[in-house]
């Protein structure tokens, strides 16, 4: 195969299409289904901007890519379920061709890497290991995850958030050199948990019309993003983006019952990014379109 240079000094590079992309709420995660279709071998010099870190993770066909930097050095084909990891601050020369490659690609500000480890601070300085497109199930399923999910809505960069959370202590804890271990429970701070989850459940039925971001809800309960989570789902028995998509379903059956708005009204004033995704959300949730809810609880509607 013969190969071409192009310099590509952003992260567009060359065969690549973004399919749909989902901001975080905190502007730290940025989540990108793509396509690469590019059938002849291209040489790419793409730099990485040092404050973050980006995760490939491929989902479907196939890619043959050479790869190195001063972080990494492999010639490998990566097919799905493999994945591999750039550091920010580097400039990586690259070779890839691929007829046809899906992959889900997070870019993660260094931030987040450190919201994980807020409970349990490094003794050595934070090194990571690139997977260099070797399996990685974990990885694999959270990208899987984020594929489902549409883009544009709050609730949406809620997700991003957190999926971004998980994909960061997954990346420590399986590609670095620092063993993430659980909380100790000493280091909890004495107010009553139920309090500080109280805050965060008032602060939600607040702001269901507006965006809410994982790091103010951590900042509410004044815990750790770690330990936040944790105490979140143990007390609600679900995760922040499930529990604020129900409650937002929850106001939108009085939205359209008792407040006599619209399906596509309630969908605008909850900040979905249509009323075809607010639609589809309501149903998987209720088991009920809600133009049907509505017309059962105000059959005189019709």
């Amino acid at each position: 195969m013969s190969s071409l240079v192009s310099p590509a000094p952003s992260l567009s590079w060359p065969g690549y299409r973004a399919v749909n992309e989902i901001d975080g709420s905190s502007g730290g995660v940025v989540i990108s289904h793509g396509v690469i279709e590019q059938p002849e071998v291209i040489g790419v010099e793409a730099p990485l901007p040092a404050d973050l870190i980006m995760l490939c993770v491929h989902i479907g066909g196939s890619i043959w890519m050479r790869n190195r930097s001063s972080f990494t050095n492999f010639e490998r084909e990566g097919r799905a379920g493999t994945a591999n990891l750039g550091v920010g601050g580097l400039t990586y020369n690259i070779e890839y061709s691929a007829e046809r490659c899906e992959c889900v690609r997070f870019l993660i500000a260094r931030s987040w890497f450190e919201h994980v480890l807020e409970d349990q601070p490094p003794t050595s300085q934070l090194e990571f290991i690139d997977p260099q497109n070797r399996p990685d199930h974990q990885l694999t399923l959270l990208a899987q995850m984020a594929l489902r999910r549409s883009a544009n809505s709050p609730v949406d960069r809620l997700l991003a958030d957190s999926i971004g959370y998980a994909v960061a202590a997954e990346i420590l804890r399986t590609w670095s050199n620092i063993t993430v271990v659980g909380t100790s429970a000493s280091r909890e701070r004495n107010w009553p948990a139920d309090r500080r989850m109280m805050l965060v459940h008032d602060y939600i039925e607040d702001n269901l019309t507006e965006p809410v971001s994982l790091t103010d809800l951590a900042a509410i309960s004044g815990l750790s993003m770690t330990q936040f989570m944790r105490l979140f789902k143990e007390s609600f028995g679900v995760t922040p983006y499930r529990w604020t998509l129900q409650r937002k379903m929850d106001r939108a059956k009085l939205m359209i019952t008792q407040e006599g708005l619209s399906v596509t009204q309630a969908a605008y004033e909850l900040n979905f990014s249509s009323s075809q995704h607010f639609s589809t959300i309501f149903r998987k949730l209720n088991g009920i379109a809600p133009s049907t809810f509505k017309r059962l609880i105000h059959p005189s509607n019709d």
